[in-house]
């Protein structure tokens, strides 16, 4: 009997028989009661059930890694969100310290520094319009995030 693709309830299943079978005498002299021909009736709708079962059980396992991957996707964006908010802010205050500097100079010095903190200003513009894309994707993912929940 071949056993290669059988389930460890299979081979104890088959064990059974068999024991069975030569406890009996051989297979002409097992003994055919009503419960055994009504035991063998439902043995496809149990089988039936039991894939069912099975089947329930992976979606439910592919489910809850999907919605640990949204949740995992979702906090490294809320990091990177994190980490924009602070340059933003410390490019904010660098063009703020570069302007109090050039009110206290003149000439070129001044012409310098305004050139820094404006620059400084168009970096923390596009970190700003970094953040924006970074909240929809935020709201996007919170958004699958719920429906995988729902499910």
């Amino acid at each position: 009997v071949e056993t290669c693709n059988l389930t460890v309830e299979g081979i104890v299943g088959q064990r059974l028989i068999c024991d069975h079978v030569r406890v009996c005498g051989g297979v002409t002299k097992v003994p055919l009661t009503k419960e055994m021909i009504s035991f063998c009736a439902t043995a496809r709708t149990r089988y039936r059930a039991y894939l069912d079962e099975e089947r329930s059980k992976k979606e439910k396992d592919d489910q809850m890694k999907k919605r640990k991957n949204v949740v995992e996707e979702l906090e490294d964006i809320k990091r990177q969100r994190r980490s924009l908010e602070d340059v933003c802010e410390s490019l904010q205050n660098d063009a703020d310290q570069m302007e109090e500097k050039a009110e206290n100079s003149a000439g070129t010095k001044m012409a310098t520094l305004i050139t820094k903190s404006n620059t400084l200003r168009r970096r923390a513009k596009e970190k700003r319009e970094q953040l924006v894309v970074l909240n929809a994707d935020i709201e996007k993912k919170a958004t699958e995030l719920r429906c995988l929940t729902d499910q």
